[in-house]
């Protein structure tokens, strides 16, 4: 008997092991999409003005290659698209992956 699936159904059907683990972070992002929808990466300048918005990011959200500077902070943050108007006026970019 083998454990690995050869096939996988194109229907909304995701196929995961417990023994393996195999395709619980497919699960985890299906999850997430059903409950929040897309997401996107971005870049954003929060001044120091507004540091909450910051540390409201940082505790809620994925964030990366943060950089403090003297106007304010820069980093790459993970928004869902009904957040994005939210942070609209931080935004200067959209991450290429």
């Amino acid at each position: 008997m083998s454990d690995k699936i050869t096939t996988v159904s194109t229907n909304d059907i995701l196929y995961i092991s417990a023994k393996t683990g195999f395709n619980i972070d497919m699960l985890l992002s299906t999850v997430d999409y059903k409950i929040n929808g897309k997401s996107t990466t971005y870049l954003l300048m929060i001044p120091n003005s507004d540091l909450k918005n910051y540390y409201w990011l940082y505790e809620n959200r994925k964030t990366d290659n943060v950089e403090f500077g003297g106007e304010g902070v820069t980093l790459e943050a993970v928004l869902y698209d009904n957040e994005k108007e939210q942070f609209n006026k931080y935004i200067t970019g959209i991450k290429n992956e």
